[in-house]
């Protein structure tokens, strides 16, 4: 009989031990609940909701974040002005300089598009010199004037480095194809006559920030003249079409107008 009770005794103890911890456990347990509520519960508590950001962390394919979501310096819904001087490298007739003022307009990061007017100080080359000293007689050749044009800007690249780890660069990489009107001058025993050629331009151009609002560019200039009039210097009358690459290489400053985008806006192009 009394080993009976013991075993009741016992039998109560456990079994009130076992309800007591199973409360426990469920006091810290956490409630399941439905999504809005718990969002509702994090946003009351001050707590960050990072249920999305997990989702789209772990997403095959991912179109909303963006590598470059603020940058340092901007382009978008903004004007600007570049003056810049170069030199012709591919005219073997003539040799000089050329000054352009160009006008331009970036509706994003990527795109815009841009109005030049280029002015040519050239004049004859040691090529031509030479043949006049040697044959006496002077080339069939033109020399370049002036250039109107407009091109469409489009930025693929937008980058920084390094300049000997004392001082980050920050650039954009240009690709600007465009038409525009060539004027040149044929050169004949009569005197200079002033033709024109319509010009089909492909520039790539690099772009060096300095400051929000003023960037170096450097930029390589091709301009392909599709239909070229060369007169016989001694036979005026005598004409001949032609098509001619020309190449410069050009240096200038730019200037940049306005606030443009606001700072975290422009994101969509980057």
């Amino acid at each position: 009989m009394r080993l009976q009770n013991t075993v009741l005794i016992l039998f109560v103890l456990v079994f009130g031990f076992c309800e007591i911890s199973y409360s426990q456990s469920n006091q810290y347990k956490r409630s399941r609940k439905s999504s809005k509520a718990k969002s509702k519960t994090q946003k009351k508590g001050g707590k960050v909701d990072i249920s999305d950001l997990e989702e789209k962390y772990w997403m095959a394919k991912d179109t909303e974040f963006k590598v470059v979501q603020n940058r340092l310096y901007s382009k978008a819904n903004r004007f600007n002005t570049t003056l810049g001087f170069g030199v012709m490298i591919n005219d073997g007739f003539s040799v000089g300089n050329t000054a352009q003022l160009s006008v331009g307009y970036y509706f994003t990061e990527r795109y815009g598009v841009e109005m030049q007017y280029t002015h040519y100080l050239l004049k004859d080359s040691k090529m031509t010199s030479n043949f006049e000293s040697e044959f006496g007689a002077t080339p069939d050749y033109n020399i370049f004037k002036s250039y109107i044009g407009a091109s469409f800007q489009w930025v693929p690249i937008y980058a920084k480095l390094s300049l000997f780890d004392k001082k980050i660069l920050y650039f954009d990489f240009i690709f600007s194809p465009g038409l525009g009107v060539l004027s040149y001058e044929q050169q004949t025993e009569d005197g200079g006559m002033t033709e024109t050629s319509p010009v089909v331009n492909f520039d790539i151009a690099q772009q060096i920030y300095i400051h929000k609002n003023w960037a170096i560019r450097v930029e390589l200039q091709n301009r392909y003249l599709t239909s070229e009039k060369v007169r016989e210097y001694n036979n005026p009358d005598n004409v001949s079409n032609t098509s001619q690459l020309s190449t410069t290489l050009m240096i200038g400053i730019t200037g940049y107008f306005g606030d443009g985008a606001k700072k975290g806006e422009e994101n969509e192009s980057q």
